[in-house]
């Protein structure tokens, strides 16, 4: 068989045309970001893709309800050693007025003081993180304590 011009010409050619093929969806498989963008071009490996992307999501949308649940607990642990500070002094005021020493002008103070202390002991337990009510439970729409 005869090699000729013409056919080393068109070998050449097709080689060119091919390599500008393969150079074409390279760029434009760099251009969109993936390599498989529609399914009937590899179907295993798009969905290989869109399960990733799942897993993508459900780990972002994991580390987002995590920093929630740390942000809430460190809300409520705020909200707890405020009370714990409030049912110290309430302890401190029954242990003073406890003895013979206190006059009833003195104890009725102290009993208006403690009154106080309650009302800022509900409104410490009534707090809202976001649209929710902290302590309420699973009743979270309305206020725990009246």
């Amino acid at each position: 068989m005869r090699v000729t011009q013409k056919i080393l010409f068109n070998n050449f050619m097709r080689d060119v045309h091919q390599n500008r093929s393969e150079m074409g969806k390279i760029q434009s498989d760099l251009s969109s970001g993936r390599a498989v963008r529609i399914p009937s071009h590899d179907p295993v490996s798009f969905q290989r893709g869109r399960i990733i992307e799942e897993n993508i999501r459900k780990e972002d949308q994991y580390l987002r309800n995590l920093s929630h649940g740390l942000r809430q607990a460190r809300f409520a642990q705020e909200s707890l050693n405020q009370a714990t500070d409030s049912l110290i002094e309430i302890k401190e005021i029954l242990i003073h007025g406890a003895t013979d020493s206190v006059d009833a002008r003195s104890r009725e103070s102290m009993a208006d003081e403690i009154a106080g202390i309650r009302n800022s002991l509900i409104n410490t337990f009534n707090v809202n993180y976001g649209d929710r009510f902290l302590f309420a439970g699973t009743n979270s729409a309305t206020p725990p304590f009246k």
